[in-house]
Formats: C-alpha cells, structure tokens, sequence
C-alpha cells in the first residue's frame, strides 16, 4: 500500500519464505531524491505464506497493482534520508546510492536481472506506468523511473550485458598490462637492412650435419671464420631460417690460444641471426663464429629437404637432398647466404647406415663413427654447397685426361644412365679445349632427383 514503510509492513515474525533484508540499486545511475518516485516489492509469496504467481513476464504485469510492499517517495511521511541516520525502511541515497535500510541484517542483495515493463491497466489510460524491474534471489523490485541509464540497461538483455562487462574488464586488463608490462630489449637495428654488413667478412665454413633420415630432422653445427675490417663492430648478422639455434660462440686466437669472446645476447629475426657483443671486434683479426642448430626437414624443394621414390619392390624409399639457389642455404646451416660473400667448405655428414653421402667434393675419410668427411672446396657462393643422402647405384667414366665422372640414379632406372654419362664426359672434354681450362674440381658427379623443382641445378661437383 502506498505510504507504508518496509519495517511497517515486514517484521521478524514474518516466514523465512518472505523474509527482506535490503536491497541494493548501486551502479545504475540512480543518484538523488528525484531519481526514483516509487519503489515496490514482490515475494514469491504473501505475507500470510500464499503462493504468489510471478513466474512470468505477463502474470508480473498483472500483479504489479497488487504488489506486497510500495514505497512511495512523494509520501510526505517517507523522506529519502542520509544513510547514518536511516530507519528501517526508508530509502537512503548515501554516495549516490538508492538502498533500502534493514538495521535488523545489514545484507544489501545484488540484483542480477534488469528489464523493462510497462504496465497498462486500460490502453486508454495516459498515467500507464513504465517500470524497470530486479529480480533478486525470490523478489520482485520494481523501480519506477524516469529514463536514464537505467532506461538504457534496461533495453539490454542479461547477455549483452554480461558481454559489455567482460568486454569492459578485458580491456582495461590489456591496458594496464601493457603500461606496467617490462619492456624486451628492441630487435630493432641496423641488421633490418636487407643486405648484411660488408665489414664482417666470412672465408671458411666448416659444416657438420646430423640427419635423421627416419624421423626427418637434422642437427648440426656451423662454424665460420671471420674477419673484421673495422674498429667498431658490435653486432654480427648471417642468415639462418626455419631452424631452431641451441647455442652460439665466438672465439679469437691469442699468442696461439683460443679465446671466447663474451656475447651480449642473440636472437632470430627476418630470416637473420642477430649476434650482439659485449664488446666490439678487433679490426683486422680472426674470429670463429660456431653455431649449434636443429630444424625439421620437410619435402618443400628447398634447402635440405626430403624427396621419395618408389622401388621395383614397390617399395617408398626415401633420399635427402638439396637445393640452396637462391636464398635457401640459410635453411640447410646458418650461413652468410649472399653470392657475393664466398668462402670455402669443409664438410662432414654422419652417415645413416645403408644409405651413401654425396657432396660437392670427394671423399676424404669415413670414420667408424660413420662420419663422411669431403674434402674442402675452392671459394664458392653458399648458394651452390650440395649435399645428397640416398641408396641410389651410379656408372663411372673418365676423361681423357682421366677426370672422374659418375652418374647416379635409382636402380630401376640405371639402364638409362649410359647416354647420360657419354654426354657428360664429351661436353667436359669439349669445354675444357675451348676454354682452354681445365675443369677446376677433382670429380664431377651427375645425379637424377625425383622431386625437383628447379629442372636442372650448377651445384659444383654435384650437378
């Protein structure tokens, strides 16, 4: 009934069933005496213990007139009043909060649905009344306003709302973390340049790889001679890619001792290896440059990379490969993959049992660890190194003037190898006279890949 205060209306008597302990409008704008003309609340049961009907949005229209508890702040009787001195229920707006006071409990309950209803008593009638409704634990509270930000959540439903405040919190979770996060030292520098610096200058590769035939990885170690050709060189760029590094040295010979140089940090970036120093390099000295890697081979045509044949069995053989021209030596070991950067190579690959180990250059020696070592090649571009793990049969000739040469293919197709290694032992000779040079390598080795992209590839040695 209009003009009944809470405490009038509900006393310690009443069945737990319907028992108010207060109720808290916070966060929803309603701020002063003139945010809020009436307050009304419905228990799911009566005073006398009755079952009341408000299981939806239709029966809570038609029992809004016959609410179990109005409060009314235009009641004369009824003053909003500062909370410190609030009696049991009147309204208090304390800290621009509208609450019901219950000193008998203290509990402020929390709403968790907002709506919006409009009651009409008759269609012609102009007072219709136009609500924004709580629902709370086993009440109604009925709030009748005036628009606001409550007439704007309340146009809302639960899960737009629940989403603008998650969003709410994830965002202002994303800025504080960004403005308190500790900042990384910068990638950024003068190694972004797309070509690496001329003043580091490499002249020696020795390459060990470790193939996994079977489970198709590969780890190895790259070790560089380097030369500085300045004074003021803090930073030692090369490029490696697609590869994981495990570990990087540097080291510098003193009176005949070697001696490690300390490293500031290293990183990869761009298909580079960024190598920062404690200190600058010395100009004009030596410097060995090792690095531990280890990468995943796939079948993608470039760098070191698996390819298959099927055998007269009908059997899947598989066989490893490369192909470096232009930019993919840096896939196979981290290197100074510019044509221009030569060097020579001295290179080793421990052999999978069955299989045999070609490269640009002969055979040294093969240890009982079966490693293959290769002799090391002239000065060359990165972009030409071979290496090629297979069971493939091969034929030999020579030249005239006794220049070995082998043809290698799988062994269902060896029958075709003869016209090929005649072709390949005239035209060596046929140059050689023209050009009135000899071929500079001491073997030339000719083999046919099944899965090859390029069609046909100059690597020194190893065509």
């Amino acid at each position: 009934e209009e003009g009944v205060g809470i405490g009038d209306y509900f006393n310690e008597d009443v069945d737990d069933s319907s028992e108010f302990t207060g109720i808290s409008l916070n966060d929803h704008g309603l701020e002063g005496e003139t945010s809020i003309d009436a307050i009304a609340l419905k228990s799911t049961t009566d005073p006398f213990g009755n079952e009341l009907n408000s299981s939806s949005s239709s029966s809570n229209h038609q029992q809004h007139n016959n609410s179990q508890f109005l409060f009314n702040n235009n009641n004369e009787n009824d003053d909003v009043v500062e909370e410190e001195n609030a009696e049991d229920g009147d309204i208090s707006t304390a800290e621009g909060k509208v609450t019901f006071i219950d000193h008998s409990d203290g509990h402020r309950a929390q709403s968790s649905r907002l709506h919006r209803e409009v009651d009409h008593e008759d269609s012609d009638d102009e007072d219709s009344t136009e609500r924004d409704w709580l629902t709370i634990d086993n009440h109604l509270v009925t709030v009748k306003t005036n628009g606001g930000i409550v007439s704007w959540c309340s146009s809302l439903d639960r899960m737009t709302l629940i989403y603008i405040v998650c969003f709410s919190m994830l965002a202002l979770t994303v800025i504080i973390g960004a403005s308190t996060a500790k900042k990384a030292p910068s990638d950024n520098g003068a190694w972004d340049a797309a070509r690496l610096r001329s003043d580091v200058v490499p002249s020696h590769y020795d390459i060990l790889l470790h193939p996994d035939i079977d489970a198709l990885t590969c780890s190895g170690t790259s070790s560089i001679s380097i030369t500085a050709t300045n004074s003021s060189i803090e930073y030692i760029a090369l490029h490696a890619f697609e590869m994981d590094i495990t570990a990087v040295y540097l080291t510098t010979a003193v009176d005949g001792d070697t001696v490690s140089v300390s490293l500031s940090r290293y990183f990869l970036k761009d298909e580079k290896l960024v190598v920062l120093l404690k200190q600058p390099l010395e100009f004009e000295r030596s410097y060995v440059l090792q690095i531990d890697f280890q990468y995943d081979i796939d079948g993608d045509l470039s760098g070191l990379y698996s390819s298959t044949y099927t055998n007269t069995n009908g059997e899947t053989r598989i066989l490893l490969t490369t192909q470096m021209e232009a930019l993919d030596a840096r896939k196979a070991f981290p290197c100074f993959d510019e044509p221009a950067m030569k060097a020579s190579f001295a290179i080793s690959v421990r052999q999978p049992v069955g299989y045999t180990v070609l490269s640009n250059m002969p055979v040294s020696t093969v240890t009982d660890e079966g490693l293959t070592v290769f002799e090391e090649t002239q000065r060359m571009s990165t972009y030409l190194v071979a290496v090629i793990v297979c069971d493939f049969e091969y034929r030999e000739s020579a030249t005239s003037r006794g220049l070995p040469i082998r043809v290698y293919a799988p062994s269902h197709q060896i029958e075709f190898v003869p016209f090929a290694l005649d072709v390949a032992v005239r035209c060596i000779e046929f140059y050689e006279m023209f050009f009135g040079t000899n071929f500079a390598l001491p073997k030339l080795d000719l083999i046919a890949i099944p899965d090859f992209a390029a069609g046909a590839m100059e690597n020194w040695g190893l065509v």
